[in-house]
């Protein structure tokens, strides 16, 4: 009993056995280096023209984010360690448990 498939898969599906079967090999044994296709530039155009609809940063972009990632870092190393420190810590807890608790 064969489907009606219509609309888009009607057009991508393969229309006969032949074509099925080119497919199928291409997808199995690597058949785009077989046949000597290609499709080095088609990547990179792809990638570019659905790459910001995805959120994903061009390179640029990527660039100066790590580029300020590092400055922060650089500016956070380079001042003393409060936040997180355990002499801060005993601080704020002899203040709580002495002064707002009781």
């Amino acid at each position: 009993m064969a489907q009606d498939l219509g609309g888009i898969w009607a057009e991508m599906l393969p229309t006969n056995k032949e074509e099925a079967l080119f497919i199928a090999q291409l997808l199995c044994d690597g058949g785009i280096n077989k046949y000597n296709l290609s499709c080095g530039g088609l990547t990179k155009n792809l990638l570019n023209d659905f790459t910001p609809y995805m959120g994903l940063m061009d390179q640029e972009s990527l660039d100066a984010f790590l580029e300020d990632k590092i400055k922060r870092r650089r500016v956070k190393t380079n001042s003393p360690p409060l936040v997180g420190s355990p002499f801060l810590i005993s601080l704020l807890f002899f203040y709580f448990s002495f002064f707002i608790l009781p």
